[in-house]
């Protein structure tokens, strides 16, 4: 009788009558709210606790890029569903057929845009960075790059892209012009097109070609992603709180980082894999012709990637063994995982262009390996150095290049 009246008197008090009158689907929209607000809690507290602790003040900022790069096109699709098939590549081979005789394309007013959260710069060649003169100036040496969105500095600001910081490492030595022909989604079609492009309105002493990742969106692939493999990839790049407790609970169980997006498992025929190895080594003979043409030298290198996954960030880019291996499967019909295709892109790219290195048409410079092993520290994504990587990829390639 005491708990009954106990009882009685607490569902008496006005709070409990209030609940008790809400029905059940208002219970349920109360829940998920005050759900809600707790997940956006401790997603600000791992978000502070990062940024104090791990002494990453664009902690705050996570995932503000990812829906930039989702918005502006900046970055190839790592998650597409359906078929991806083949585009058509002949507009790239006319134009360098007829390079000889495009016009020069008018100036375009210099302008500030907002990329990614930041006022970037873009010069009257539509690129990247301060006017160039067309003159080359004498006693300067003036260095062009080429590559996609690693190369254009996506994520970071005017003074912090490894260009510019390229540009002070090189100008202790003597007077240089560091060029930015990266463009956000470019690839190795773009680097032919800007050289091309480039080349009719100045000179330069060298190229540095840095195209691999976006040459992905080239390769005609089968593979569909499961919804759950698709909200995981927009989780991830959304909520710190979620990658924390990933990195976790691998740490935990001492098991690999297993994104889903990047597992999903895709099929490539060999046929399609070897015509587009073929374009690529084509584009990469384009370019070496036009810097034969006009006495520059030729330097490819390629891009640092982050697979998330630790046994293929810790393999050497462009391993024989690992190479054959993924090989061997796709022409026995196998499929493999998103971020396999990835590193098996990247390793035939490097391939090439040692190749290209081989017959003294270009020096080759092992750059993909400059985040290794230690990638976490260096990358905001699987593409795109942070601040800290930046500074050391500049280093390493002035490193490299004047060797």
């Amino acid at each position: 009788m005491v708990i009954s009246a106990l009882l009685q008197r607490r569902s008496s008090r006005p709070g409990n009558l209030v609940l008790m009158r809400l029905s059940p689907v208002l219970k349920m929209v109360v829940g998920l709210c005050v759900a809600m607000v707790a997940l956006m809690a401790c997603e600000a507290a791992t978000r502070g606790y990062v940024a104090i602790r791990g002494r990453r003040p664009d902690a705050w900022r996570y995932g503000f890029s990812f829906w930039d790069s989702v918005r502006l096109g900046a970055t190839a699709a790592a998650v597409r569903e359906g078929v991806a098939p083949g585009a058509d590549q002949t507009g790239p081979d006319r134009f360098f057929v007829d390079r000889q005789q495009l016009a020069v394309e008018p100036d375009r007013p210099s302008e500030i845009v907002r990329v990614a959260g930041f006022d970037v710069r873009f010069n009257r060649w539509g690129l990247r960075g301060v006017d160039v003169a067309s003159l080359q100036p004498r006693n300067t040496r003036r260095v062009l790059l080429l590559g996609g969105s690693f190369v254009f500095g996506w994520g970071l600001p005017d003074e912090a892209i490894w260009p510019v910081r390229l540009a002070q490492h090189l100008g202790r030595t003597q007077p240089v012009e560091v060029v930015n022909g990266g463009g956000n989604g470019g690839t190795i079609n773009w680097a032919l097109m800007t050289l091309v492009r480039l080349t009719r309105r100045t000179t330069f002493d060298t190229v540095v070609v840095l195209s691999t990742y976006n040459n992905r969106t080239l390769l005609a692939v089968d593979g569909r992603p499961t919804w759950s493999a698709t909200a995981e990839h927009y989780l991830y790049n959304t909520s710190l709180l979620y990658v924390v407790l990933e990195e976790k609970i691998s740490q935990l169980r001492h098991q690999a980082l297993d994104y889903e997006h990047l597992q999903s498992a895709v099929r490539v025929t060999p046929g399609a894999l070897d015509e587009w190895r073929s374009l690529y080594r084509r584009r990469l003979e384009q370019i070496a012709t036009i810097c034969r043409e006009r006495q520059m030298a030729l330097v490819v290198g390629a891009e640092p990637e982050r697979f998330f996954d630790s046994r293929l960030d810790a393999l050497s880019p462009g391993d024989a063994i690992a190479t054959r291996q993924l090989r061997a499967r796709l022409d026995t019909g196998h499929t493999i995982s998103r971020s396999e295709l990835s590193w098996l892109l990247q390793s035939l790219q490097i391939a090439e262009m040692r190749a290209l290195e081989s017959h003294a048409k270009a020096k080759f410079i092992d750059t993909a390996s400059a985040f290794t092993p230690a990638k976490a520290v260096w990358m905001m994504d699987e593409i795109h150095p942070n601040r800290r990587g930046s500074e050391e990829f500049a280093t390493f390639v002035a490193q490299l290049i004047t060797q």
